[in-house]
Order: C-alpha cells, then sequence, then structure tokens
C-alpha cells in the first residue's frame, strides 16, 4: 500500500473532459480529486460520479526526472568519450581491440579442430558397431522366443479341448516375432 495525500479538492471533471461517463451508470455528472504518494513517483485520480455514487481509480505514473550528472561523472565521460575517438580510426574499425591470433596460434587452432574432426569421425564409426550389434543381439532374442512360444504351443494344444486354436495363435504370433526381428 502506497501512502500520501489528495492534493486538491472535488473537482468538475466535465470542464477537463466533457464525454468523460461514469462507467456504471454512464451519466456524465462526475467529480475527481488528485492524490500524490509521498515519494512523489505517483499521482493517481479518483473518481466519483455524482448521480450513482460509483468510485473508481485512474493511476498515473509522473515521470520521474533524470539525475543531473555529478562533474566527476561528467569527466569520465569526456575521458571515455576520448579514449574511443584515439582507439577509432576514420574509417570506423577499432584497431586497438583485441590482437588477432598469430600464425602459431591459428596453426595450433587448426590442429586441435582436425583432432576434433577425427575424434568426432570415431566416435561415429564406434557407435555404428554398437547399433549393429545391439541390432543382432535382438534378432537372436526375438528367434529365440519366437521358437519358445511355438514349443509353448506344442505343449498347451496337447492339454486343452480349443488345442486347434490355441495352437494357431501362438503359432502367428511366433511367425510375427520371427518376421518383426528380422535377422542379424
Amino acid at each position: 500500500m502506497s501512502y500520501g495525500s489528495f492534493v486538491t479538492d472535488w473537482k468538475d471533471a466535465e470542464s477537463a473532459n466533457p464525454n468523460f461517463k461514469c462507467p456504471k451508470c454512464t451519466e456524465r455528472k462526475i467529480s475527481f480529486r488528485e492524490w500524490e504518494s509521498r515519494d512523489g513517483a505517483h499521482e493517481d485520480l479518483k473518481y466519483r460520479c455524482e448521480t450513482c455514487g460509483h468510485i473508481w481509480w485512474v493511476d498515473r505514473a509522473k515521470p520521474k526526472a533524470a539525475p543531473t550528472p555529478s562533474p566527476s561523472d561528467i569527466e569520465k565521460f569526456v575521458d571515455t568519450a576520448k579514449q574511443l575517438a584515439e582507439d577509432y580510426e576514420p574509417s570506423g574499425i577499432i584497431v586497438k581491440a583485441t590482437p588477432s591470433p598469430s600464425d602459431e596460434e591459428r596453426l595450433q587452432l587448426r590442429g586441435a579442430l582436425s583432432q576434433a574432426k577425427a575424434d568426432l569421425q570415431t566416435v561415429t564409426a564406434e557407435l555404428s558397431e554398437v547399433r549393429k550389434a545391439v541390432e543382432g543381439r535382438l534378432a537372436t532374442k526375438g528367434r529365440d522366443t519366437a521358437e519358445k512360444i511355438a514349443k509353448l504351443a506344442e505343449q498347451l494344444a496337447e492339454g486343452n479341448e480349443h488345442e486347434a486354436e490355441v495352437q494357431t495363435i501362438l503359432k502367428d504370433f511366433a511367425q510375427a516375432i520371427r518376421d518383426g526381428w528380422g535377422s542379424p
């Protein structure tokens, strides 16, 4: 909550804006007062409809004045401007900023880049081999699982009155696994 006080008495709003209406009853008989925060940062308006008694506020922030620079701030600014002027050539390119890398540094950077590329190729090849090995293991596992299901189908069918139906379902499932897993 902000603290402050009213800086004006109630005034007729029609003189400031003859088209101003109450948001509740749309009548034009409106009064207002100005309120200012203790720190002076805000100035708000409190409106009152004289017809229906509705009250509302309109917040208005007062722009703060720019601070006045001290003499030492001005001196620092001038010194910085002079330094920048010395660092620039007429073409507008900074000439005294960061030095460019030497030929030796460039060779070192190229060597490091080449090594990074080689390392990346090695890692890519290793990942490819791992992928192939995993796919092979999955295919083998899939075939093993399909064979186990086929055996289970035969065993279940022996003791089940719906043996033909169960056997067909499990054999179809085993074949689907074989087809889906593929070969290594």
